[in-house]
């Protein structure tokens, strides 16, 4: 699947649907990595219960995403994913808050 197909197949999506993707993400890095659900809970800080939720049905604080995202060693990942989409100059100046002076005719 390419990723613009990708981003079509997450816009057709409910909100829980995503996270159960997220979800299912999160506990494929797990396996991955060897790690067992209490090992997982151990290394997050989080309860058990909440890694189960987690895997289960998507159900978690986006405070407990993140912290499983950091201990599976996937944060820079986040950066990339509210990427602004600048089209013009002046998008980005609305980012770095320039103020541009508009000269008259």
């Amino acid at each position: 699947m390419n990723i613009k197909n990708k981003n079509l197949y997450f816009k057709m999506k409910t909100n829980d649907e995503i996270l159960i993707e997220l979800a299912k993400k999160i506990k494929n890095l797990r396996l991955i990595n060897n790690l067992n659900q209490e090992e997982l809970a151990q290394r997050s800080g989080l309860s058990l219960q909440t890694i189960k939720n987690i895997e289960k049905n998507g159900s978690g604080s986006i405070s407990s995403y993140v912290k499983l995202i950091r201990v599976l060693d996937r944060i820079d990942e986040l950066d990339m994913i509210l990427q602004p989409k600048i089209q013009t100059l002046s998008d980005l100046d609305k980012i770095e808050g320039v103020k541009r002076i508009k000269h008259g005719k």
